[in-house]
């Protein structure tokens, strides 16, 4: 016979020894086929599509990657100073792009603002200052 605490800690030892048993690591295509992706076998289709058409992109890269480097080590450093300049000036452009979007959706939101024109309400308001802080400023 033993006491309460014993049996507690020796089943609580056998639960964890059988759990650590029945886990396996996840994986990628166990990720996939067992999660529940919002839109079921579309989303899976997908997926597949995608993955199916960039590895050979992939690869095409890494095998035009390492024929420069062969046979033309000379020019990798025009030819990535060129696409850095390429991706640069597309992020410049995307940056651009948002700024004057932006800019355009503020001038459309005050555009009926009421401004400091004759006969405006605006002009009938007076300013007070304080003379303290005036004298405090200089």
């Amino acid at each position: 016979m033993a006491c309460k605490n014993c049996k507690q800690k020796k089943e609580n030892v056998e639960d964890s020894t059988q759990n650590e048993e029945t886990m396996e690591e996840p994986t990628i295509t166990n990720i996939v086929s067992d999660a529940d992706i919002g839109g079921g076998f579309l989303m899976k289709l997908a997926i597949f599509i995608v993955i199916v058409i960039s590895i050979p992109l992939i690869i095409t890269v890494l095998i035009f990657q390492v024929f420069l480097n062969f046979f033309l080590p000379k020019q990798v450093y025009k030819i990535n100073g060129s696409i850095k300049k390429f991706f640069r000036g597309l992020l410049d452009k995307h940056v651009e792009i948002i700024h004057d979007y932006q800019l355009r959706k503020k001038n459309k939101e005050f555009s009926n603002n009421r401004g400091y024109e004759d006969g405006s309400d605006l002009l009938d308001i007076e300013v007070y200052e304080d003379l303290t802080d005036n004298k405090e400023k200089n």
